[in-house]
């Protein structure tokens, strides 16, 4: 935050009359309130917001956006009295885009920046909002020389290159089921440097029951990572998200639950002191606070310097998600996210601390200058900066009008297309199958007379120890209202072009693929596919079906013992018996 600003990026841009040159040509006033052009004693010339009344009286200047183009923003903020969230708006035709956010100061200027893609040309008005109290860097083009002794060049020489490992760390997440997987192991070990473990060092897995702390998993687990050179992200000493305690820690009283907090993290830090080279510290705070409620707001920058004092050579994360994936969601804007940054520093001996950046990447439509902004305002820290996470979502327009053709050719699914009626399908559950014919041509199985969410068709198959099993397909819910169809016990349909196929990945995993279209009649319903074996029930994949389109279900599972297993399919939520599901494999 400084005692002035800088010039204006870019030279001004877009922006007409960027420095105010020309008094207040171009700007206008936005919402109610009054404008005016200012000079500082140093001899900036400003605009000012004034007598406002609501969160957008500000000023604006309209725009004209062209399709296909990326737009980087930038601009100088300050607020009159204490510090304040301010968000910089482009409005459209469409509605509203939050290009960037900052935490302004009273008394210094802070730089916003941001960004969007646009994907239509239409004209804009950019204007600014206050929240509270109302690839090229690592992709270059590089030109390689042979040289002789004498350092001449060696025309027509051939150059390979290799590369042996990556230069960055480069990890995924694992779980329990690769320490009995030779298959997974060599999959895993080929590929990556780096690991966390997915739910096997989080506090509901290491004291389900109160008193009774078991790490014998990821202990195995870290072992085997250190038998293959592979380094282990702590993850997590806590979580701040309620949903995401042991289920005996929410009812504690205060006292009881400062006490638990303290020995969660004192045991498992002092665990794996020096065995980890990250904790990401209390997961989550910037969009959760169960801890910072019930046990004050200094909590989370206090076990942060608890951790440190038991774990002093790894690097504590501040870990969180929408960071720069979305430009909508304030809670972890890039400038709120240094805020929370800065309270955990200011706090007792946390000054000199090195706390790392983590970004949970969950991306849906990539806006480009937004991202690469975001990560410019972070690097400015010169703190370490670590996707933590990464993820793509499938486009909102992977919900079809028709299902594709099966994929796999089948794979060792019995009669995937209904060709031969119903041979290899049964009744699971109640009920019963019948096959049918839609009016676009695609033959499906409908289960009606359904009196439970499980009450579907299955078919049974045989799984076998080492393979690793890739579910993908789609499915549909039906609220069907046709007295015909539901004989008012309910039905549930299914199209299917179902395929399970058993192939070779890169000579190192066996694999069996699954895919099935699903749409349901009304609104949204959440569908499982499930596996059940001898040891239990297992989740395959879950999807979110829609009416009037079909969607694709993704999902997987190893298998740590042969035996014999049956696939069928369950409604989770909002279940009623005249619910269809249709499904497309």
């Amino acid at each position: 935050c400084l005692a002035e600003p800088l010039k204006p990026q870019y030279e001004g841009g877009i922006i007409n009359n960027q420095g105010f040159n020309s008094g207040l040509n171009g700007w206008s006033k936005f919402g109610d309130g009054e404008i005016e052009e200012r000079n500082s004693k140093e001899g900036n010339t400003f605009v000012v917001a004034h007598t406002r009344n609501n969160s957008y009286d500000s000023f604006s200047q309209k725009l004209y956006m062209h399709k296909g183009k990326h737009y980087t923003f930038s601009a100088w903020i300050q607020v009159s009295e204490g510090k304040e969230p301010v968000n910089a708006i482009v409005k459209t035709r469409r509605g509203y885009r939050n290009v960037g956010t900052i935490v302004a100061e009273s008394g210094c200027w802070s730089m916003l920046k941001g960004g969007l893609t646009v994907n239509s040309s239409w004209p804009a008005e950019l204007y600014f909002e206050v929240h509270n109290n109302l690839n090229p860097i690592r992709k270059r083009k590089v030109r390689i020389h042979a040289i002789d002794s004498q350092g001449k060049v060696l025309a027509g020489a051939k150059v390979s290159i290799k590369q042996n490992t990556a230069a960055f760390p480069f990890g995924s997440a694992i779980n329990k089921e690769i320490l009995n997987n030779q298959t997974y192991q060599n999959w895993f070990t080929s590929r990556f440097t780096v690991t966390i473990f997915e739910n096997e060092m989080k506090w509901y897995s290491n004291e389900n029951t109160r008193g009774k702390v078991d790490y014998s998993v990821p202990d195995a687990m870290l072992n085997f990572a250190k038998q293959h050179g592979i380094v282990v992200r702590g993850h997590n000493i806590l979580w701040d998200d309620q949903t995401y305690q042991p289920s005996w820690v929410e009812s504690l009283p205060t006292d009881e639950l400062r006490q638990a907090a303290d020995q969660r993290v004192n045991s498992v830090v002092s665990k794996y002191a020096g065995q980890v080279i990250h904790w990401d510290v209390v997961n989550e705070k910037l969009h959760h606070s169960f801890f910072e409620e019930k046990l004050g707001k200094n909590f989370s920058a206090a076990v942060f310097q608890n951790t440190h004092q038991l774990d002093p050579k790894a690097t504590l994360f501040l870990n969180d998600f929408s960071t720069i994936e979305s430009s909508g969601d304030a809670k972890a804007a890039p400038a709120v996210y240094l805020q929370k940054l800065r309270e955990i520093q200011s706090y007792g001996g946390n000054k000199a601390q090195v706390i790392g950046i983590g970004l949970e990447g969950h991306f849906k439509e990539p806006n480009i200058p937004y991202m690469r902004s975001g990560i410019d305002t972070l690097a400015a820290t010169g703190m370490p900066i670590w996707l933590t996470k990464v993820d793509v979502n499938q486009s909102p327009n992977t919900c079809l009008a028709e299902p594709l053709k099966p994929q796999y050719e089948g794979g060792i699914i019995n009669n995937p297309e209904f060709n031969n009626g119903l041979v290899g399908w049964s009744i699971f559950g109640h009920g019963k199958i019948e096959k049918r014919n839609s009016k676009e041509g695609n033959t499906f199985a409908v289960a009606h007379t359904r009196y439970n969410p499980y009450d579907s068709f299955s078919q049974k198959l045989y799984m076998q120890k080492e393979n690793i099993y890739t579910l993908s397909g789609n499915y549909y819910t039906n609220k069907m209202k046709s007295i015909q169809l539901i004989y008012r016990q309910g039905l549930i349909g299914l199209f299917f072009f179902f395929s399970f196929l058993r192939a070779e990945f890169y000579d190192l995993i066996k694999t069996i693929l699954v895919s099935a279209w699903i749409q349901v009649s009304e609104g949204k319903e959440l569908v499982s596919a499930k596996v059940k074996t001898r040891k239990g029930y297992r989740t395959a994949g879950t999807v979110f079906a829609e009416s009037g389109c079909w969607s694709m279900l993704k999902g997987g599972l190893t298998v740590d013992s042969s035996g014999p297993a049956e696939l069928y399919f369950e409604v989770h939520h909002n279940f009623h018996p005249a619910i269809t599901l249709t499904f497309v494999f």
